[in-house]
């Protein structure tokens, strides 16, 4: 369904969908992996290699997901691709998709909370600092991005992307309670002067 959703808004359906597979498969597995590091490979192969290839074959899944069997041709059509290893796929998959990737790492994510949730319970020590570990693994290139994309928008003279923007009305509290009158502030040395210094 996500391969012959029409635009991205029908993609985002869909993969919601899946999201709550791919966070339970990504839980297992850091259950399975305790203390040990986990490597995930996001998806990345061309999609064309979802669809059957065999006009039979094609024609039975516009059926099956009651579709029309024109629509699903044009799609594989649109899809197919002569050098798949040069194709739309990899790293170039996710720059047309993002939603794909974007859906796969906040599972990773969710996995992750939900199996340091699942450690803090017991009284595992080993285990709770592993599940912390695949916590940050999994959050901190995520929050490095969020982070360089705010200083370049900040440094592009976008607003918006600027900490507590977008959070409503002027004046309104952001993140870390700042309001939008605290965007001009500057950080500042001091020295801390005890009573018998004065």
């Amino acid at each position: 369904r996500m391969i012959m959703a029409p635009d991205e808004r029908a993609r985002r359906l869909v993969l919601e969908r899946l999201l709550p597979l791919q966070r339970e498969a990504f839980v297992a597995l850091f259950e399975r992996m305790p203390g040990l590091p986990v490597c995930i490979r996001l998806f990345d192969p061309p999609l064309h290699e979802f669809l059957p290839h065999d006009p039979v074959e094609l024609d039975a899944l516009a059926d099956q997901m009651d579709v029309p069997r024109r629509d699903m041709r044009r799609r594989a059509e649109e899809l197919h691709e002569t050098n798949p290893m040069l194709g739309n796929r990899g790293v170039r998959l996710a720059l047309c998709y993002p939603e794909i990737a974007e859906m796969q790492t906040r599972a990773i994510i969710e996995a992750a909370i939900t199996a340091a949730e699942e450690a803090v319970k017991g009284d595992d020590k080993d285990a709770i600092d592993a599940a912390a570990n695949k916590l940050t693994e999994a959050t901190g290139p995520v929050a490095q991005k969020m982070y360089q994309a705010q200083a370049e928008a900040a440094k592009a003279g976008d607003a918006s992307a600027a900490p507590g923007a977008g959070s409503g009305a002027a004046g309104s509290s952001g993140a870390g309670g700042e309001s939008a009158a605290d965007d001009d502030a500057v950080d500042a040395d001091f020295e801390e002067v005890s009573d018998d210094k004065k």
